[in-house]
């Protein structure tokens, strides 16, 4: 393992770590530089998991006296650059409100644009979770996909559990939005 090179290792997730009987046999690999954007199926955090990974495990191996230090604790880990999110002016919002007005997406997209509320906290709202009479809304589920699947999860921090205030022309569109769905589950009924 050469760091000199500019070369990273990353745990062989395949190899990484087996423990058989007194020993450990851990297996790394040279990967060289990524950019913080994804590269084949690296990324900087991957890469940062996989040696939190490695260290907790060989600290483990430590703690057993199956090792007298962890050689993974001395390695230098790349830095992580991160970039600003990029959001849209309100000239691109306006043209993307008008490009979706009369789909079905509208609701939605319009009420993100509103709330600047994510795609996931979006999708997972129910009408339970909304109060058109005080004008706001209580993000409690996020959806998600997992393993193909499509899952009902709660935020994962405690500040994205929250209430969002509503403003008048998103509460209107809400309203109208209520009485579209009730009149297509009324009609999916009776067919």
């Amino acid at each position: 393992m050469s760091l000199s090179r500019r070369f990273y290792w990353a745990p062989n997730c395949a190899t990484s770590r087996a423990v058989a009987r007194d020993t450990v046999v851990v297996t790394m690999t040279n990967v060289p530089p990524i950019s913080a954007t994804r590269s084949g199926t690296h990324t900087f955090e991957s890469m940062h998991g996989h040696c939190r990974l490695a260290a907790a495990t060989l600290e483990i191996a430590v703690r057993d006296g199956l090792l007298a230090t962890n050689p993974v604790a001395k390695v230098r880990r790349p830095k992580v650059t991160r970039s600003e999110a990029r959001h849209l002016s309100t000239a691109e919002v306006k043209s993307l409100l008008s490009h979706a007005k009369g789909s079905r997406y509208y609701p939605a997209v319009f009420l993100m644009a509103f709330t600047g509320l994510r795609r996931g906290e979006v999708a997972g709202l129910a009408w339970s979770d909304v109060d058109l009479a005080k004008a706001e809304m209580t993000v409690k589920h996020t959806l998600g996909r997992v393993g193909g699947e499509l899952v009902l999860s709660e935020p994962k921090t405690t500040r994205s559990r929250r209430r969002v205030p509503l403003a008048a022309p998103l509460v209107a569109e809400l309203k109208a939005h209520k009485i579209r769905q009730d009149a297509e589950r009324k009609t999916a009924a009776n067919v």
